[in-house]
């Protein structure tokens, strides 16, 4: 599968002056989720160093992924270990 504006990424806190604290739940794995471009609809969202908390397919774990790079060409995150 891949993201969908239908289930779009839900902001949860302002973190300081220019990051926040973002929530998706998703059946997609986590080792999709994570892949470059995956939240490439969102970008206008989404600013590096942004953190996306995530429950995927698992529905077990929560992740964490941070943005590193936010434009209308591409998205990419880091999973947090």
């Amino acid at each position: 599968m891949a993201y969908e504006a239908a289930n779009p990424v839900k902001k949860i806190s302002q973190a300081g002056a220019g990051n926040s604290i973002w929530y998706y739940n998703d059946g997609d794995a986590i080792t999709l989720i994570d892949d470059a471009d995956y939240f490439l609809s969102a970008y206008k969202e989404l600013s590096a160093g942004d953190i996306i908390l995530v429950v995927s397919s698992s529905n077990t774990v929560v992740d964490g992924l941070l943005v590193t790079a936010s434009s209308s060409s591409t998205v990419t995150t880091a999973l947090l270990a």
